[in-house]
């Protein structure tokens, strides 16, 4: 769900277009294009950042930036420089949510794909970028296909692909269904290990943190491999379909939003009421509820993370002195 990955829709006479989505955007790939099968006939190859892309793209950087800032400005070097068709870069504004936070992205603040891209032509000139902004924010997915239709014309055009309005939509439909199809299949495996970890005499920790250093990869913080020598199996929280807590919708970004509501909710016993997973639920319910010591609540932290360095003290206060920190 996190890198800065690359979808590459190949074409015998064009060669190849290029879909870069970074962070979550990574299920905007999983909708749009896998799932959703919006290439229309098209074949769609994934090319994640790899450890020579931030060695690359760090030189481009004068100033502290996070990690995948930085993979992202490589991997677009390196994937201008290869013969493609389009390079299809769709920034993401807002992400999808229920309520009146801004639930803005930390990516959008640093211009991340027009960094990218204004890096890329300079280096290539004749390297052929499209940059558009999208909205996942809105609830109405007949608007969400209007606009998204809209912006997919020229990769359409270039391919020479017709694609009616109508069979786009369902696209759409089938690509959002199956995102929210996969994140349930997460949960119910998340739920399920932290069962077994559970039944056979370990505890769980709830992990709160950005998501790209949580997960596998080359931004991974390994985190996952130290509480397992602690006899904790991790659940990380942006697994947790929430409830979000209206108390902080003045956080400006949608991730950190969840940080705060789940670290509150950690505080006072309380992950269980907001959690929406069924399963999830009743397993935090009897954790909370049953166990003899308060939930292990972690977090991951990288003080080159825009968000982390504001938010940080709200969730060692939220936390108290309950939050083991690894960094």
């Amino acid at each position: 769900m996190l890198y800065n990955t690359y979808v590459h829709v190949k074409k015998q006479a064009k060669s190849t277009i290029f879909l870069e989505i970074v962070l979550i955007w990574r299920c905007f790939s999983v909708n749009v294009c896998a799932l959703s099968d919006f290439q229309a006939g098209i074949p769609v190859h994934i090319d994640n950042v790899v450890e020579k892309d931030i060695e690359r793209g760090r030189a481009h950087f004068q100033i502290d930036t996070c990690a995948p800032h930085i993979g992202a400005v490589g991997q677009m070097l390196r994937l201008a420089e290869q013969e493609h068709g389009i390079i299809l870069a769709p920034q993401i504004e807002f992400l999808p949510f229920h309520g009146q936070s801004p639930v803005r992205t930390c990516t959008l603040n640093q211009g991340w794909l027009a960094v990218a891209m204004g890096i890329a032509k300079n280096r290539v000139p004749n390297c052929r970028i499209h940059l558009f902004y999208v909205d996942l924010k809105m609830q109405d997915l007949e608007m969400l296909a209007h606009k998204l239709y809209g912006k997919m014309q020229e990769v359409y055009n270039y391919y020479e692909v017709h694609l009616e309005f109508n069979e786009f939509r369902k696209r759409i439909r089938r690509g959002m269904d199956a995102c929210g199809k996969l994140r349930r299949e997460a949960a119910d495996f998340a739920a399920a290990g932290a069962k077994y970890s559970l039944n056979t005499g370990n505890d769980i920790a709830l992990v709160i943190g950005r998501e790209y250093i949580l997960n596998p990869g080359v931004y991974d913080s390994h985190v996952g491999r130290l509480l397992r020598d602690k006899g904790l199996a991790g659940i990380p929280a942006y697994l947790l379909d929430i409830e979000y807590d209206p108390a902080y919708n003045y956080i400006y970004w949608r991730n950190a939003h969840q940080i705060a509501t789940v670290a509150a909710a950690a505080a006072k016993g309380g992950v269980h009421q907001i959690v929406r997973h069924s399963g999830l639920k009743e397993l935090f319910r009897e954790r909370e509820e049953g166990g003899k010591r308060v939930l292990p609540l972690v977090q991951v932290s990288t003080f080159l993370c825009g968000p982390d360095s504001v938010t940080n003290p709200l969730v060692e206060e939220l936390a108290a002195c309950r939050t083991n920190k690894a960094a």
